[in-house]
């Protein structure tokens, strides 16, 4: 059964993708000007990610730093896990740095 599933996601992702080959395939130079669009717009967002996990940690330095102020244990605690979900939202924008087309 999941084979004959994979198989249909297969001939539908050709049946979509075909039109689109043979309109490519007539110009080649809107290929390399849409494999361009697809990179900017990659590192655009890779670079939207990154500044997002930033101000994400950042907040929560900040919630750290008040939470140390007040002595509460469970805003220490939540603040250290938000700093630790900033540095993986980073790592998630680097990482979409390496994708390559």
């Amino acid at each position: 059964m999941l084979l004959r599933t994979e198989q249909c996601l297969k001939d539908v992702a050709f049946l979509v993708m075909l039109p689109i080959k043979k309109h490519l395939r007539a110009e080649p130079e809107k290929e390399k000007n849409i494999m361009e669009i697809l990179t900017t717009l990659l590192d655009l967002l890779s670079k939207g990610v990154i500044l997002g996990g930033t101000i994400y940690g950042l907040i929560g330095m900040v919630m750290l730093g008040v939470a140390f102020k007040d002595h509460q244990g469970p805003g220490i605690a939540s603040a250290l896990w938000q700093i630790v979900g900033g540095i993986i939202i980073i790592a998630a924008g680097i990482a979409l740095k390496s994708v390559s087309w």
